[in-house]
């Protein structure tokens, strides 16, 4: 495997390993009430107080807590704690009924666990006195009674997200004892659960640097604390122009109740970006909860990166041309940084009319190396005396003159050049050839 492709490998397991580590940092928070439970339940009363207290019967109509113990999209259960289970075979609790009492949007409801003798023991639901649909179970372990029923349409409740079961209470209604919980009063309010999604978009590293040319690579994580799953769909904005920016999946659906999903967004950075630049992504999650259509955003900046700055040097720095003509110079430009570059080339003339063309307009050089370009340089017909070309490139610069003939400028001569550590290579070849004559003319002279 080549040195880029290992690198791009490292890039994606580490985007990879990102998102898993910010799924494990985040807090799974459900959206909505959370029901009460035999710890903490909406209704509590003293042990004991079941009312007259006749032996083997008292207990099993002793309310010791209520509380509305499950709920989902479509049901909601309610559970009452006795002191001892209910005996179904006992002639003497015949006619008891277990109550579960609340009043929804002015609607006085009973949820019922019934022990009648013409009926059997059945589950029922009264809804201003009008009988509905209802199921439920008794828990002998726990001594527990509990009554299920559907919120919607089919037992003309139509519970909305949100809204509140008030004046909650529990009873033992029966022809030998009865109890209240609490004795007097109600018990604890009870909000019902909110059941929509709930989606924030969030990225373990939202500020990043990057060079001119290249691209970063961020993870963009879309977090759903709601309790129902939602399909969403991303897209970004930039804040830049020449800037580019594509999602690895822009349309995926993602699960309630903390779950999370991934993806990778790329953004890519125009080649003469200059250095300092600051460009701000924002990625917007669309989706849909209830009736709303809702969005999330992350903001997400991409700083292009100070490094070192390269050289510029040429072969020659300074050339005659006659007025209207061309003349050329060899760019040569040296990185001076450990990294590969792409070093976009401009220029500016002291003098109007002059044009110039650089051929390629753009050098990819790798870390430590140089690369070069041909600049053409057009003198105007009514060009005189010296222009000077600024040539530049990623905070560096030079000047290059250009000497129209038989002008005031052309007195000056011609400036030589060479290829980036050309200089050096000359002096040492003219330092080890004058050695070499002057041993050769100590021997002659010996």
């Amino acid at each position: 495997m080549d040195q880029n492709n290992q690198n791009r490998c490292y890039k994606h397991c580490a985007l990879f390993f990102a998102v898993l580590l910010l799924a494990a940092a985040s807090q799974l928070v459900v959206t909505g009430a959370v029901a009460g439970s035999p710890e903490d339940p909406e209704v509590t009363d003293a042990a004991g107080d079941a009312d007259p207290a006749i032996s083997g019967l008292s207990e099993m109509c002793d309310i010791i807590s209520a509380w509305v113990d499950l709920e989902d999209a479509v049901v909601l259960r309610v559970a009452i704690r006795l002191s001892a289970t209910p005996d179904m075979v006992s002639d003497q609790i015949i006619g008891s009924k277990w109550n579960f009492c609340f009043t929804y949007n002015e609607m006085k409801c009973i949820a019922t666990y019934d022990t009648s003798a013409t009926e059997g023991n059945t589950y029922g639901l009264k809804v201003n006195g009008s009988s509905k649909p209802a199921f439920g179970s008794v828990d002998d372990e726990n001594a527990t009674v509990y009554i299920a029923f559907l919120k919607g349409n089919e037992t003309g409740l139509n519970m909305a997200s949100g809204a509140n079961l008030t004046e909650i209470y529990a009873e033992v209604a029966g022809d030998k004892v009865t109890d209240r919980a609490p004795d007097s009063g109600y018990g604890r309010n009870y909000t019902l659960m909110t059941y929509e999604p709930d989606i924030t978009l969030q990225s373990l590293a939202p500020d990043k640097e990057v060079k001119p040319g290249n691209e970063v690579r961020f993870s963009v994580v879309a977090l759903n604390n709601g309790n129902v799953g939602a399909n969403v769909s991303l897209s970004s904005n930039l804040s830049l122009d020449g800037w580019s920016a594509l999602l690895a999946d822009e349309a995926f659906y993602v699960e309630g109740n903390g779950t999370f999903k991934g993806t990778v967004l790329t953004v890519g950075v125009p080649a003469d970006a200059s250095i300092g630049d600051v460009c701000t992504i924002t990625v917007f999650c669309d989706y849909s909860a209830s009736t709303l259509n809702l969005t999330a955003t992350l903001n997400l900046t991409a700083t292009v990166k100070t490094v070192e700055p390269p050289t510029i040097s040429g072969d020659a720095s300074s050339r005659k041309v006659d007025a209207g003509g061309t003349v050329e110079f060899m760019v040569y430009v040296t990185n001076n940084d450990e990294d590969d570059w792409t070093f976009p080339l401009c220029a500016t003339v002291d003098q109007d009319g002059w044009q110039y063309v650089f051929d390629p307009e753009t050098i990819e050089v790798e870390g430590g190396d140089w690369g070069e370009s041909r600049m053409t340089v057009t003198a105007p017909e009514t060009a005189s005396g010296t222009a000077r070309v600024t040539v530049s490139a990623c905070g560096s610069s030079k000047v290059f003159e250009v000497i129209v003939r038989g002008t005031s400028g052309d007195s000056s001569g011609s400036g030589g050049g060479a290829l980036p550590g050309f200089e050096t290579s000359v002096l040492l070849a003219a330092l080890a050839a004058a050695s070499m004559i002057a041993v050769s003319k100590k021997k002659k002279l010996s």
